[in-house]
């Protein structure tokens, strides 16, 4: 069963992971925070969150999992920290011109740990930090 009515997600302290699937087609869901405990957000993690707005990902997060964020065009900003060593393929999909994403790296400097094609698909502007 989705939960695909819920607008808000209060995370608990003591949470690791972020599962596969987890918020799939949570077309309401407006806003996640997640907490610095968190090292891993699933495959399809908030795949189809059409209706989120704002994303802020905790300084603990390590990997960011294929399309976790897949078809998610109404955040308008999110900024990767810079302890995320991994992202998988077309993590971003979908995202639109009007987005942005901020990487943790200089153009041309992709970690290694990032999937080649991380941002297949993706249409956001690409901000280096």
């Amino acid at each position: 069963m989705r939960a695909i009515f819920i607008t808000e997600v209060v995370f608990p302290s003591n949470l690791k992971t972020i599962g596969e699937g987890a918020f799939k087609n949570s077309g309401y869901l407006e806003s996640i925070t997640i907490p610095d405990t968190v090292t891993s957000i699933g495959r399809e993690a908030f795949y189809s969150c059409r209706g989120l707005l704002s994303v802020v990902i905790g300084s603990g997060v390590t990997e960011i999992l294929p399309t976790a964020f897949l078809d998610c065009y109404s955040v308008s900003r999110i900024e990767i920290p810079v302890g995320v060593t991994t992202v998988g393929i077309s993590a971003f999909h979908s995202w639109k011109t009007d987005q942005t994403i901020v990487v943790p790296w200089s153009e041309g400097n992709r970690p290694t740990g990032w999937d080649r094609s991380w941002g297949m698909g993706c249409g956001a502007q690409i901000v280096y930090s």
